[in-house]
């Protein structure tokens, strides 16, 4: 992979970090449809971690509440991963436009 690409691939994915989202890469080798060669395959995940208040999910269907009267200080904390993107990729640009594009 040439620097270029990779310095690419390394602001993408730093830039989905700070969005704070968590990204499965997972490179490998496989051959080709039709037996044309093998090549490097890539496969991506991009996982959003989402904390909630199972009480305020109960009684408001929302994430938090900041008025929950009269246990206000008494959240109950939990954390759901959801994956909102998933693909297979043989080339790393446009592996890295459709991540820049999350």
């Amino acid at each position: 992979m040439e620097v270029t690409k990779q310095n690419q691939l390394t602001e993408v994915l730093e830039k989905l970090a700070k969005k704070e989202l968590q990204i499965k890469l997972l490179v490998g080798y496989q051959d080709s449809i039709n037996g044309y060669g093998w090549h490097v395959k890539y496969y991506v995940e991009v996982i959003k971690c989402i904390e909630y208040c199972c009480k305020c999910r109960a009684k408001y269907n929302v994430n938090y509440f900041d008025n929950y009267y009269p246990l206000h200080h008494q959240h109950s904390h939990r954390v759901e991963y959801k994956i909102i993107f998933s693909k297979d990729f043989r080339n790393v640009d446009d592996l890295c436009f459709e991540l820049s594009n999350i």
